[in-house]
Parts: structure tokens; C-alpha cells; sequence
């Protein structure tokens, strides 16, 4: 059993939980826009022997749009998430 010490030592890299939206936005715009990028890639030049640098290439642009996106697109989707199921 991790002595008090112990378990905030291994917990001291994380961040406070008033955190959550921007670390979710950050997750998710992160995997979305790393999947559309190499989507659009494939899709617009085929599939190469530079095809990682094409994606990352794309994947610099794309990110950070993702995730402004994410950011200020969440009180609305959670909105028409709400209107949208049953209570």
C-alpha cells in the first residue's frame, strides 16, 4: 500500500481536474486531425514512400484548427447533445 507521500509523488505530473475541457479538447482535436490528415493524404496524393511527411506536413496546419474548434464548439455541442436525448 502507497504511503500518502508515495501516492501524491506519482500523481504530482497531473493536472487539476478545472483542466478537463482543454485536455479533452487537446486529446481529441489531437487523434481527429492526425485521422483526417492522413485521410485527405491518401486520398488527394496516394500512398508514397513519404507519405508520414506528407501527413505531418498537413497534421501542422491541422491541429492547431482542430483544436481552436474543439475549444469553442464545446458549449454548443454539449447543448445539442442535451436537446438531442431523452432525459
Amino acid at each position: 500500500m502507497l504511503t500518502h507521500q508515495a501516492r501524491s509523488t506519482s500523481n504530482s505530473w497531473k493536472l487539476p481536474k478545472r483542466f478537463m475541457p482543454v485536455v479533452f479538447a487537446f486529446y481529441m482535436s489531437s487523434f481527429v486531425a492526425l485521422l483526417v490528415s492522413c485521410a485527405l493524404v491518401v486520398m488527394n496524393s496516394g500512398i508514397g514512400e513519404d507519405l508520414t511527411i506528407r501527413v505531418l506536413n498537413v497534421y501542422k496546419f491541422a491541429m492547431p484548427v482542430a483544436f481552436i474548434s474543439v475549444l469553442s464548439l464545446r458549449t454548443t455541442v454539449l447543448r445539442l447533445t442535451a436537446a438531442t436525448l431523452q432525459p
